[in-house]
């Protein structure tokens, strides 16, 4: 096995190390400026942005333990 950093987010499952997540669904209404700086917002608690349909915008972040 490679090295590979372990955190207390992670555990074992079929074979590999997996990450644990939290999930996040928000209802941004507004295009441009507004938008960017809501999701700046989020980005710098730790968010990340992986899917947007219509108006809701779906994060997910590492859980902390």
């Amino acid at each position: 096995m490679k090295n590979t950093l372990l955190t207390s987010n992670m555990f074992f499952y079929g074979g590999i190390y997996v990450t644990k997540y939290e999930y996040k669904c928000v209802m941004i209404l507004g295009m441009g400026e507004r938008t960017t700086r809501i999701l700046n917002e989020y980005g710098q608690m730790g968010w990340e942005l992986v899917y947007v349909v219509l108006f809701w915008h779906y994060f997910k972040r590492p859980l902390d333990e």
